[in-house]
């Protein structure tokens, strides 16, 4: 009898091995598009995964904690920290852990203060792949296994799976709006963390304007950057067209040489209406579309992606006004192709993987047939 439980603990551990991911998603071109789940709490549900089966998906940049300056304790503090719920499938997926850190950290933090905090970011990140591993091990396979084996049997087995999956995550991004007068700081952090979590490859954040002002803004000291392409203009101002993605600023901005770093790219996947009043930036509205529901009883299209506001309307905690004139930026078709062009024109077909911002169920599977279009152009 013992023979046999043996032989059905191989077989079963054999089998789970065999269907996690490889490390493809990590070094070489992906099959399906990477995605950023930038949320404080992960609860990934059967129909988050059914979706991300249905576009190939095989990676995510997941959103572990910010770091910002507290004032009060005089050092930079861990913010935002996420909760761990559900993580249905992500057994069959690799991650990157990602970091964002805002630049007034380095621009309050003194020098000999850097290695302490590249060591707590990579403590931080340490504990919670584990909080992570045990989500999605414990959850979806203890209740899986065959009667048969004993409790050990069952430990051992997703023991090793943790293992076998944690070594496919190779990778930790670090996402900072760094300066001029905070480059130094933030790249010497950057080495330091490098050194911190030497088993991993750290990889950063790069802005448009970060690309083309290479020469000033310097070049990070990391083997592979993110291009964010989106965010291309200034919501507050109104003369903007598109705040999100404007591809005629991303034609400004993709000048120079061939960037000395592997390059994956990002591209938007969200929306806000940018709101103002006589001419005054109020705020944005989030997740706001033309296409949202009831939109059509208080909203009217002006020109372009402008509306005006009918009639007083409480959206959440705003409150509009009649008269209000509201932007709707996001990613249209037009932009996002003519993007595309410029990314394949500019830098060619190295693009190592191609990540869209952020996960949202609805409004991925709105977009679902366009994100595969748009992956496809560029893989």
């Amino acid at each position: 009898m013992l023979q046999k439980n043996r032989l059905i603990f191989l077989l079963f551990l054999a089998s789970v091995l065999f269907f996690l991911p490889n490390c493809q998603g990590q070094s070489g071109k992906a099959s399906g598009p990477a995605f950023y789940y930038w949320k404080t709490t992960l609860d990934f549900t059967e129909k988050d995964a059914a979706l991300a089966a249905s576009l190939q998906q095989q990676h995510f940049y997941l959103r572990y904690f910010d770091v910002d300056w507290s004032a009060g304790y005089a050092s930079a503090v861990p913010t935002g920290v996420l909760e761990i719920n559900y993580a249905q499938g992500w057994d069959k997926k690799t991650i990157t852990p990602t970091v964002y850190i805002t630049n007034r950290t380095f621009v309050q933090i003194k020098d000999q203060d850097i290695p302490a905090l590249a060591t707590k970011v990579a403590r931080k990140i340490e504990q919670l792949n584990e909080d992570l591993e045990n989500t999605v091990f414990n959850y979806a396979y203890y209740d899986r296994l065959p009667e048969r084996l004993t409790w050990e049997e069952r430990s051992d087995i997703v023991d090793s799976l943790k293992q076998e999956w944690s070594k496919k995550m190779l990778e930790i991004q670090i996402d900072c709006d760094w300066t001029l007068s905070t480059r130094d700081k933030y790249f010497s952090f950057l080495k330091v963390l490098q050194e911190k979590a030497s088993d991993y490859l750290i990889s950063c954040t790069l802005r448009l304007h970060q690309y083309r002002d290479r020469k000033t803004m310097g070049i990070p000291p990391v083997e592979r950057v993110m291009l964010m392409c989106y965010n291309t203009g200034d919501p507050k101002k109104l003369a903007e067209s598109n705040a999100i993605l404007d591809a005629q600023v991303v034609k400004y901005y993709l000048k120079g040489k061939k960037y000395p770093r592997e390059m994956d790219v990002a591209l938007p996947q969200f929306n806000w209406g940018a709101w103002y009043r006589a001419g005054v930036f109020q705020g944005l509205l989030r997740d706001l579309a033309p296409s949202t529901p009831g939109t059509e009883s208080y909203l009217q299209n002006e020109q372009n992606n402008q509306y005006r506001v009918l009639q007083d309307t409480v959206i959440r905690q705003d409150y509009l006004r009649e008269g209000d004139l509201i932007r709707m930026d996001g990613p249209t078709p037009a932009q996002m192709q003519e993007t595309l062009k410029l990314l394949r024109e500019r830098l060619g077909r190295n693009i190592r993987r191609i990540a869209f911002f952020d996960w949202d169920h609805d409004k991925i599977k709105a977009n679902e047939a366009q994100i595969k279009a748009d992956f496809n152009f560029l893989r």
